[in-house]
This record gives structure tokens, sequence and C-alpha cells, in this order.
């Protein structure tokens, strides 16, 4: 316990160094307090890491800052969310499904569903699992199946709720 409480207080000490290796720092040192701030789970440099997201190139720093508010519940990151997988690479992409699949309600299922088309390969078999995820269907082991069920629940996509033929 005293060792936790030592190392609490190093990086509470330590904060600053964090906070301005994420406004200015190397990419490497960037990462390195990524890292940290999602070990620690610190949401209190959330705003920084959401500043570093809006401001960065590097998709592996975005894809690592997309992980650290998701890990951490950030305020908004539901809408965050949405946003990235519109927008954003492919491995980014990826994430995001991943995250929407565990926080996400229905309202986030025309989002995802339009990634079914015109993506790699990957981003839509993430898609289609997250809606099946998100709509409690079972039973569809083939991606052939995933796909004609996908390309069905898309065309009903403007009614009420969905009701997927399994058969």
């Amino acid at each position: 316990t005293q060792v936790l409480q030592s190392l609490r207080l190093y990086y509470y000490a330590m904060r600053d160094v964090f906070l301005e290796a994420l406004r200015a720092g190397e990419p490497e040192s960037r990462m390195i307090a990524l890292k940290t701030i999602l070990n620690m789970k610190d949401v209190d440099v959330l705003p920084a890491v959401e500043n570093l997201l809006d401001q960065e190139k590097n998709p592996a720093l975005r894809h690592a800052a997309l992980k650290v508010l998701w890990y951490l519940d950030a305020p908004g990151v539901s809408t965050r969310l949405e946003e990235v997988i519109q927008y954003e690479q492919p491995e980014i992409k990826l994430e995001a499904l991943r995250a929407i699949r565990l926080l996400e309600g229905p309202e986030a299922l025309p989002t995802v569903a339009s990634l079914l088309t015109g993506e790699t390969r990957e981003v839509e078999r993430e898609a289609a699992q997250t809606i099946l995820r998100m709509t409690g269907v079972k039973g569809l082991q083939s991606a052939g199946r995933v796909r004609a069920w996908t390309d069905a629940w898309k065309s009903r996509q403007g009614r009420a709720e969905p009701t997927p033929d399994e058969s």
C-alpha cells in the first residue's frame, strides 16, 4: 500500500510534465504520457487528451488518445466515438467500434450501419458484429450470413425495430 501511495504521489508531482508532453512533446513522450494517464486512471487530464485527439495527425497517438477517453469514460465519449467511425483511419475505426459495442445503445446503430459498405473488409466485419451484438442477434456464424443479415437490416433501418430473419 505504501509503495502504491508513493507512486501515486510521484505521478501527481509529474502530472505537469505529462500535460506538457501532451501539448508539445515528441511523439514518444506523448505516447508515454497517454499510457501513464491510462494506467493511473487520471480523469483530471481528460480535457488535455481530447485536445491531443483534436490536433494530432499521428494515427498511433490518435488511437492511444481515443483508448484513454474510452477506457476512462470521458464525458461526451459517445459523440466522439460516432465522429471517429465516420472520419478516421481503419485501425482507429476498429477501436471505436469495439467501444461503441460496449458503451452505446440503439441510437448508435445508424452510424455503425453506415460502415457496412465502402470500408475495409475488417471494418465492415467489425461493424456487422457490432450491430449483431447491439441488437441481440445470435446464430450467424459465417461471414456471408452476417453480410446478408446486415444488408437486410440496413434496408429496413428507417422502420421501427429491426426484426432479423435468422432462419
